[in-house]
């Protein structure tokens, strides 16, 4: 996987804002595609706090379903 690109997060925001065009900001960060566009804005305003986080994974967490199972039965041997 390529590494990500360091971007300017607060001019890639504003020039969205400002209503620039999607030609103009994708030659002016070097993207390829509409989608990596799309994909680094949503990732700056995530981490610049004007959108909220995609929490992912459960590591650590027990899920509602298995806070709720009935225990295994154990017999004897």
């Amino acid at each position: 996987m390529p590494k990500r690109k360091k971007i300017d997060n607060k001019k890639l925001i504003q020039m969205v804002k400002d209503g620039k065009v999607q030609k103009e900001i994708l030659e002016k960060f070097g993207f390829n595609t509409s989608t990596q566009l799309k994909i680094a804005y949503a990732n700056a305003l995530m981490d610049e706090g004007q959108a909220p986080e995609i929490k992912t994974g459960t590591k650590g967490m027990v899920s509602e379903k298995a806070k709720n199972a009935p225990a295994p039965i154990k017999t004897a041997p």
